[in-house]
């Protein structure tokens, strides 16, 4: 009787460990997705930004050219405006930032891999302490964008049923608004209680 206590004492354990392993894992690889979406996403925009910058000042020119002082008003308005994007909100910047959180996600992940399945308290704990760390440096997360990481993981995990569906708009300006994330995650398990 008592090596039957010890055994399933040291099997709770095991699962307690190995839950706990699972859930670090699962936040690093969260961040790692979160970042890498945000990087693509201000790369994106400062690009974008640059290209309507170029072809608004090659209007410019050519406008100037004709001589149209009506339009040229506009058109230098407009570039101006467009130039100053990139410098008041600095795109490349944040993309250059949450390009190296993913990294240095995707060192932790690698550590976490290197360092076996069988977990202790301490390495546990050790981990737990590195994700804190980096989550300390970073801004607030957008709450549309991380259950939209969620979801990703949640299909890659072979688990579609834990998705939670975002609405068009959550969807359209996950990176521009922090949406309600109680709100979407309400909604998400109303719709797996009808289901």
């Amino acid at each position: 009787m008592p090596a039957e206590r010890d055994e399933q004492a040291e099997s709770a354990r095991y699962e307690y460990l190995w839950d706990r392993r699972c859930k670090t894992i699962y936040r690093i690889r969260l961040s790692v997705l979160y970042h890498l979406k945000r990087e693509r996403f201000f790369d994106t925009v400062d690009k974008t930004c640059s290209m309507l910058t170029a072809v608004a000042a090659t209007t410019a020119v050519g406008v100037i050219l004709k001589e149209n002082h009506a339009v040229d008003v506009y058109v230098a308005a407009g570039t101006a405006v467009l130039a100053l994007v990139p410098l008041v909100f600095a795109p490349a910047d944040k993309a250059r930032k949450h390009g190296q959180a993913a990294a240095e996600f995707r060192r932790l992940l690698a550590d976490c891999e290197r360092s076996g399945e069988r977990w202790t308290e301490a390495v546990c704990d050790q981990f737990a302490g590195q994700v804190l760390e980096l989550e300390a440096t970073e801004p607030a997360p957008l709450a549309a964008l991380v259950i939209d990481c969620q979801n990703q993981l949640a299909i890659a995990n072979g688990k579609p049923e834990e998705r939670v569906r975002l609405t068009v708009v959550e969807r359209w300006f996950k990176h521009w608004w922090d949406f309600d994330a109680s709100a979407i995650e309400a909604r998400g398990h109303r719709a797996r209680q009808r289901a």
